[in-house]
C-alpha cells in the first residue's frame, strides 16, 4: 500500500473530498511505480488533488500525463508552488501546464499559488475546465511577467468557456494589471458572486474597481484588503 494512501468509499461524498497530495518527486515516483496503470488505481474516488512540487507537473509533461488521467473526478486542484523552496531554481515560469488541460473535466474550483508564471499560462488552464466556478490565484511575480506576450490567445480551446460563477480570491504582489485584462477577455465573461482582493499598490485601484463592475449584476460578497508590499504572506486558502 502507498504510504498516506487514503481509499475512500464513493458512497460517501465528504470522505471523499480528503485530498490527494503530491508534495515531492518522491511521493510522484512511489504512486506510479505501485498504480503504473493510471485506470486502475483508487484515483477515480479523489475529488480534491494537491500539487506542491515544481518537479511533479514536470513529471506530467514528460509523461504525457499519464498518472493524471486517474483523477478524472477532481473537482477542486490547488497548485502550490511557495516562494522559499529549494526547487525555485528552476524557474517555474518554464513549467509547461499542458498535461494538465482538462484531466478532469468536472473541476470546479481552481487554487494557483505561483511565484514566477505567466498570465497566459494560467489562462490557458483555466480555460480548459468549462465547469470552472471558483477562482483562487496568488502570484509573487517577477521577471516572467514582462515577458508575457500582450497578443496572447488560448492554445486550450474547450467546448465552452467556464462558468465562473461563484468566488474569485486574488493575491497578487505583481502583474494584476495582466491578470485582470486576462480575466476581463475571458469567453462569455465573468460572472462571480464573490470576490476577495488582497492588493499591495494605489495604481491597481482602478482595476479592482473594473472588476466590480463587470460583476456589478451578480456580486453578492466584496472583501478588499490593502497590504504594505515587504509584508508577510497569509497562507491563503482555496474556495470551499
Amino acid at each position: 500500500m502507498l504510504p498516506g494512501l487514503q481509499i475512500v468509499d464513493p458512497a460517501h461524498p465528504k470522505a471523499s473530498f480528503c485530498p490527494y497530495q503530491f508534495h515531492h518527486e518522491e511521493k510522484l515516483r512511489s504512486w506510479k511505480k505501485t498504480f503504473p496503470d493510471p485506470s486502475a488505481s483508487p484515483a477515480c474516488y479523489t475529488k480534491a488533488l494537491i500539487i506542491g512540487s515544481s518537479y511533479v507537473l514536470r513529471g506530467a509533461d514528460a509523461d504525457g500525463g499519464g498518472w493524471l488521467r486517474g483523477f478524472s473526478h477532481v473537482v477542486r486542484l490547488e497548485v502550490k508552488l511557495p516562494v522559499h523552496h529549494h526547487e525555485l531554481p528552476m524557474s517555474t515560469s518554464t513549467i509547461p501546464l499542458v498535461a494538465f488541460h482538462g484531466f478532469s473535466p468536472v473541476i470546479k474550483s481552481l487554487y494557483l499559488m505561483f511565484t514566477l508564471l505567466p498570465p497566459s499560462h494560467i489562462f490557458d488552464l483555466i480555460l480548459s475546465f468549462p465547469l470552472l466556478e471558483d477562482l483562487s490565484l496568488t502570484t509573487f511575480g517577477g521577471p516572467a511577467y514582462n515577458d508575457d506576450n500582450p497578443g496572447w490567445l488560448p492554445t486550450a480551446r474547450p467546448s465552452s468557456p467556464p462558468i465562473l460563477t461563484g468566488t474569485l480570491a486574488l493575491f497578487l504582489m505583481k502583474g494584476t494589471e495582466l491578470v485582470t485584462r486576462r480575466l476581463l477577455s475571458l469567453p462569455g465573461g465573468i460572472h462571480f458572486r464573490k470576490l476577495t482582493w488582497t492588493w499591495f499598490h494605489e495604481e491597481d485601484l482602478p482595476l479592482i474597481m473594473g472588476l466590480v463592475e463587470v460583476c456589478s449584476d451578480t456580486l453578492e460578497s466584496l472583501s478588499v484588503t490593502y497590504q504594505l508590499s515587504g509584508t508577510s504572506i497569509p497562507q491563503t486558502r482555496p474556495p470551499q
